[in-house]
């Protein structure tokens, strides 16, 4: 037995699981042809301010619907996009997502549809996420975060009944890039709980000009078959719920540190990570490293509190880092990288020391939390499985000089370059 189970086995066998079940009638719904490895991945040439995120979700969900080749394809559909989209189209390149769709469809003899739904209309929007992989296996492909220079495939899905617990995605953009608003193109698979999916990564879209059709409305597309638009069927419209994983704490019990790092394999069972070879293969590499405390913030504004375990392989590598509700230890996402990543791990006295060999001889720091906030608009930082400490920087008089931020990964000191609305 692999010793992350044998770990399980022995911590599961104690008396202090949480009331909420098991996903034990869970069912997968998977493209036709998803993904073998973490390095399936296809990510644009280029980062914010294009359309090229845009285009490899496209050949991605090309690729994992009809297996079609699409290497090097890239610049012929940016082509073709171009020339399909609106007149005057405010979106990067004038490549928009009515273009990409046609665009697949000319290319690969493909069926996407280009739906759109109003700013009230999430449910519905996941209602067709759901039902293009659940009914058609069609991969979806959405913005994330509501950038329209950052996108995504979802090409898995897990359901408890009408409930949809879990998604498997890649991120299409450039890994060593960020999109025109800070955030982070994350390289690796990404697996959310189905409520982290809605109050994260699926937003409205933002970002082009006031009169773009597609402003303010939560996009999708995914390819039914050819003989069901030929047929004129229509794809039932059930209502299916995004829900969080089970946690791993009985009712009136306090997540802290030491639970997070004990417990995360627990977690990571009930929700069933385990059956998914590729993230599991990047998490059985390591064992469970100290956990993090983070008091974060939603896109929203809303307190989100969570912790974080890395999966440490060697040498304080990672080969995957685990969120964990700070409610009752559930998963609520997970990253599995492509290639182990270097992780510092500060303690907030050695993120203190940090930013305070930066200061001038009139300068203190105040504050120090280890915090997330999409407010701050940094492309190293600027996901949740990414927290840094933050500094306010004042004079010995009291006056303000601004802010530090200090990341967990890699202990760099920043500085932060817009004025956030809210502390920490």
């Amino acid at each position: 037995m692999h010793l992350a189970k044998l770990i399980v086995a022995i911590s599961l066998a104690a008396p202090v699981l949480s009331s909420a079940p098991a996903l034990a009638n869970v069912v997968v719904y998977t493209a036709n042809y998803p993904p073998t490895s973490a390095a399936s991945e296809i990510n644009g040439s280029l980062g914010g301010n294009t359309s090229r995120s845009l285009v490899a979700a496209g050949l991605m969900g090309a690729k994992f619907f009809g297996d079609v080749n699409v290497h090097g394809m890239e610049p012929v559909v940016l082509q073709h996009c171009a020339g399909r989209s609106h007149p005057n189209s405010t979106w990067p390149e004038q490549c928009d997502f009515k273009g990409l769709v046609e665009a697949l469809g000319e290319v690969f003899d493909q069926n996407w549809l280009n739906i759109a739904y109003g700013q009230n209309e999430q449910h519905r929007a996941i209602q067709a996420l759901v039902s293009g992989l659940k009914y058609y296996h069609s991969p979806a492909i959405v913005p994330l975060y509501g950038h329209v220079d950052h996108w995504g495939t979802v090409y898995q899905i897990e359901m408890n009944g009408n409930e949809l617990s879990k998604l498997n995605f890649f991120d299409s953009g450039p890994g060593d890039q960020s999109d025109a608003a800070g955030d982070s193109y994350f390289d690796g698979i990404r697996t959310a709980s189905g409520q982290t999916w809605r109050k994260m990564y699926y937003q409205v879209l933002g970002g082009v000009g006031p009169f773009d059709p597609f402003r303010n409305k939560f996009l999708i597309s995914y390819d039914p078959p050819k003989h069901v638009m030929d047929e004129g069927k229509g794809l039932p419209r059930p209502t299916f719920i995004p829900v969080p994983l089970p946690g791993i704490l009985e009712p009136g019990k306090k997540m802290d540190v030491h639970i997070a790092e004990e417990r995360v394999w627990d977690a990571i069972f009930l929700a069933g990570i385990d059956d998914d070879p590729i993230t599991w293969a990047a998490l059985e590499k390591g064992m469970a490293g100290p956990a993090w405390e983070v008091h974060g913030r939603t896109p929203s504004g809303d307190a989100w509190d969570y912790f974080l375990v890395p999966i440490l392989a060697y040498d304080g590598a990672i080969s995957a880092m685990v969120q964990l509700s700070a409610a009752d230890g559930a998963v609520e996402q997970i990253h599995a990288p492509s290639r182990l990543l270097p992780f510092a791990g500060l303690s907030e006295h050695e993120a203190r020391a940090r930013a305070t060999a930066t200061l001038m001889a009139d300068e203190m720091l105040e504050g120090g939390r280890l915090t997330w906030d999409p407010q701050l608009h940094d492309a190293h930082c600027n996901s949740p499985l990414v927290p840094y400490y933050h500094f306010e920087v004042t004079s010995t008089l009291g006056e303000p000089r601004g802010g530090l931020f200090v990341a967990l990964d890699d202990g760099i000191v920043r500085g932060i370059k817009v004025q956030l609305s809210r502390m920490p």
